[in-house]
């Protein structure tokens, strides 16, 4: 059993330096940004493999950024609750390799994803290249950039259709194939909810009956439930790609790390803790 400071603002360890850690990246992320113009999820974001930017060690820096204030607040707000009570049953040395992995995996998860999704965009645009036609560009606006149409998108289809032939309208459709793919190779994936996801799976694994309120939900929700309904939320917006710019993918490669984890530790020691 492991003794730490009690209290309901008691802070565990690694909770309070993940906490502290998170934060100062974050204010340094946004005084370098206002002052300077530079960014450092640019650096230390996860980037796909192709991108010039892709570093190993983003697998791991990249849980340590947020995009903005609310993206920052709920995740910490989960590693305080929910974060303290796992390293208070596990100790800080397991809770910390669980964070970690969780996080990592997440990562991985979202990164073969992510290579899914770029053989799918070259393949279409390949095929554009040797059959220009509006159809096959029209397939990925609405697969890969958004599920409607721009008043440009539907000037250059319009194009295709009338003048297959028009090779300023071909132009303009490579421009906008090309474009919409170095944006998705370049594009950094940041912050925590990976290992967050980890965390609420390792919780409602460890604590399935506890009662927790969510907010705009005013009755209690056993962990087990909260956590079964959060995977399949998670799964039904990757699936049908909800257009927020979320990596869903990422949160359930958290919870499937965290499963194997605790299996592991269940398996090596008898028990999840």
């Amino acid at each position: 059993m492991n003794r730490f400071n009690s209290g309901f603002f008691a802070l565990t360890p690694v909770v309070k330096n993940i906490l502290i850690i998170n934060l100062l990246l974050f204010i340094a992320d946004n005084i370098l940004e206002s002052g300077f113009g530079i960014r450092i999820s640019e650096y230390l974001g996860l980037h796909f493999p192709e991108s010039e930017r892709f570093n190993a060690f983003q697998f791991l820096s990249y849980m340590f950024l947020h995009a903005d204030i609310n993206h920052i607040f709920v995740n910490m707000l989960a590693v305080f609750f929910f974060g303290r009570t796992l390293e208070s049953k596990w100790g800080s040395q397991r809770f910390l390799s669980f964070y970690l992995i969780t996080g990592i995996g997440a990562g991985l998860i979202h990164l073969c994803v992510g290579w899914i999704n770029y053989a799918s965009m070259t393949s279409i645009i390949n095929d554009f290249n040797n059959t220009a036609n509006a159809e096959t560009f029209n397939l990925f606006i609405k697969k890969f950039i958004c599920p409607y149409r721009t008043e440009y998108t539907t000037n250059i289809i319009n194009a295709l259709n009338d003048f297959p032939d028009n090779q300023n309208a071909i132009k303009h459709a490579q421009d906008v194939l090309y474009g919409s793919l170095q944006y998705n190779i370049n594009i950094p994936t940041i912050g925590a909810s990976g290992s967050v996801f980890g965390i609420l799976l390792g919780f409602g694994m460890l604590f399935p009956n506890a009662e927790i309120f969510l907010m705009f939900i005013p009755i209690p929700i056993k962990a087990k439930y909260m956590v079964i309904g959060y995977g399949l939320i998670e799964l039904y917006s990757g699936i049908y790609n909800s257009g927020d710019n979320i990596a869903h993918f990422a949160h359930l490669g958290g919870m499937l790390f965290g499963i194997i984890v605790l299996y592991y530790w269940k398996k090596k020691y008898g028990s999840f803790y």
